[in-house]
């Protein structure tokens, strides 16, 4: 993980870019092709833990790869679609799974229309993706 801090624009907009590399992609997490648990679980606790990252709407993080719309499709047919997984109410299900499902159709529109999405504010993250929201 490499932290880009524009110390200009602290006052206004983005200051500070994330690249995740393949550790962290927009709405799920990497393998262990190299590495393991404990290293993935340190490279979360630095991301959500140090002062760098507390301005969660002025953090962009970008992905070595374009994985966003497989996670979040995963996530709005199994995870928020079965109750017995969750610790939220009905309610609570059916608001995150309407958030999901509206992100990964996002997602899949770009795709379709030739865009790829690499980037996206890690407080979008924090509210959205299940491995994220494991980890809070």
């Amino acid at each position: 993980m490499f932290i880009l801090t524009m110390k200009d624009a602290e006052a206004e907009g983005v200051n500070k870019m994330i690249f995740t590399g393949d550790c962290l992609f927009e709405g799920g997490v990497g393998m262990f092709f190299e590495g393991n648990a404990d290293q993935m679980y340190t490279i979360m606790e630095r991301l959500f833990t140090q002062k760098v990252t507390a301005n969660h709407d002025k953090c962009v993080l970008f992905f070595g790869h374009d994985y966003g719309w497989k996670f979040y499709l995963w996530a709005a047919d199994h995870l928020y679609g079965d109750k017995e997984l969750t610790q939220f109410s009905d309610s609570e299900v059916h608001s995150y799974k309407k958030l999901v499902t509206e992100r990964k159709d996002q997602l899949m529109q770009k795709r379709r229309a030739g865009f790829y999405n690499t980037g996206t504010l890690l407080s979008d993250e924090m509210s959205l993706s299940p491995f994220i929201r494991a980890y809070l």
